[in-house]
């Protein structure tokens, strides 16, 4: 599989993960597990909530796939990607739904932080609904520091005329939001953007369909196994464990088995780090783990 690093041109679009921690990120606040305590002692092993930069090198416009508490890290990186540092201002925000991770950075593109000037913010009806209708969103598009862009299923937005970025709807919790995946498309390849699902049997669409038409994904890896927070009820936060999805999976070939990367991890998961038997046995059974600061040519 070709990746921006095989490329010969300094000018082919690209995507770079910012980010591939649950909604909380890591270490999560008040959490005290071994995971957690390393991070808190060590930087090195802070991650990021799930985040991802789409960068045009040929304009130097970067657009950003979810808005998370992480937002000001996760910008200045986008920046450095797409142009070393000094670069025009982020070009847009696409936003997957209403959960912590995934919109509340928005809060600082107001006049006590970023202060952005009509950046365009894409989200479902739903979603563009909770941004105009409740505090403190709805001061930000009162400012017009934030300019709402709706989605629609399956309607493609351009950006530019290199690439274009398509929302498709995603089971899983709905509460204030419509969920919804992307499809991000360049000039010579596509990305699949998938952080949130309740389960791979209630989506229309059929997975290894879906990764066949795509030459890299990013998919839900929530949890490793049902073993990890014995004192919750995983049916409360569903989201199919990363042994479910590789046991469901198998059946692919080695090619496309290497297209899909997890992410998403929460705080409890093994696989965030490279060392552990789980993220061996998942590299080792053919997927990918995501890493901050991966880049994958579109």
């Amino acid at each position: 599989m070709d990746s921006e690093s095989q490329t010969s041109s300094q000018d082919t679009p690209f995507v770079v993960v910012l980010g591939v921690a649950q909604d909380a990120g890591v270490p999560q606040p008040g959490c005290e597990c071994h995971r957690c305590l390393a991070a808190w002692n060590d930087p090195q092993l802070i991650r990021h909530p799930v985040c991802l930069g789409i960068v045009d090198p040929l304009t130097r416009e970067y657009w950003m796939v979810e808005c998370t508490p992480s937002f000001g890290w996760q910008l200045r990186q986008l920046q450095q990607a797409a142009a070393g540092g000094a670069t025009p201002a982020l070009s847009g925000i696409f936003i997957s739904h209403a959960h912590l991770g995934h919109y509340t950075g928005l809060a600082m593109l107001g006049r006590e932080a970023l202060a952005a000037d009509a950046l365009p913010v894409f989200a479902m009806p739903r979603m563009t609904r909770v941004l105009r209708d409740n505090e403190p969103w709805r001061q930000l598009v009162q400012n017009r520091n934030i300019a709402m862009s709706p989605l629609v299923d399956g309607r493609s937005v351009r950006l530019r005329e290199r690439m274009r970025v398509t929302p498709f709807p995603v089971p899983h919790r709905q509460e204030l939001s419509e969920t919804i995946g992307f499809e991000i498309v360049g000039p010579a390849r596509s990305v699949g953007w998938l952080t949130d699902i309740d389960s791979w049997d209630a989506w229309d669409l059929d997975l290894e369909d879906w990764i066949d038409r795509h030459d890299a994904v990013f998919v839900d890896g929530t949890f490793f196994d049902d073993s990890e927070l014995p004192n919750r009820d995983l049916s409360r936060i569903p989201h199919p464990t990363i042994r479910a999805s590789v046991e469901r999976l198998s059946g692919l070939s080695p090619a496309l088995k290497a297209r899909v990367h997890f992410l998403h991890f929460n705080h409890s998961n093994p696989v965030l780090w490279p060392n552990s038997q789980q993220a061996q046995w998942l590299v080792d059974s053919g997927f990918q783990v995501a890493y901050e600061g991966q880049r994958e040519s579109i």
